[in-house]
């Protein structure tokens, strides 16, 4: 059953505040296992393996940060240079600079602000009809 955790920390809030386990789960369509072991002090996964991560918490905050500065600026990076960007970073660190092959997807999931978006072709007529003051500074 598919939830995000915005669904499950007002599932919390709701049986803290007197609703029934079983009950609540179903309202906020939550699996009732994950909402007891969230009221035993069972921690997300997302929080509980962030020791694992290749970066920090606020390193990849940091990253994150910079990549939607770039977007803005017109000048978005690629997931190449995202991940060598990481990987220095990670180096800096002491850690090896050895990125799994899914990081790029994982690191996207923990900040959905971060959107992918494909290279679009120039229509023909735009690029036909452009004047040479637009093409030459």
């Amino acid at each position: 059953m598919p939830y995000v955790e915005f669904d499950m920390r007002e599932a919390y809030k709701a049986v803290h505040g007197g609703a029934r386990i079983r009950k609540t789960a179903r309202k906020f369509q939550v699996p009732y296992s994950t909402l007891r072991d969230r009221l035993h002090g069972v921690l997300p996964h997302s929080v509980a393996h962030q020791d694992f991560q290749k970066l920090s918490v606020d390193q990849e905050d940091k990253l994150a940060e910079w990549v939607l500065f770039q977007g803005e600026l017109g000048d978005p990076p690629t997931h190449t240079e995202i991940r060598e960007l990481a990987k220095r970073v990670s180096a800096e660190r002491g850690d090896g600079v050895h990125m799994g092959r899914a990081w790029m997807k994982q690191f996207l999931n923990r900040h959905p602000v971060l959107k992918t978006h494909r290279p679009q072709r120039i229509d023909m007529a735009r690029v036909r009809y452009a004047t040479p003051a637009v093409i030459q500074p």
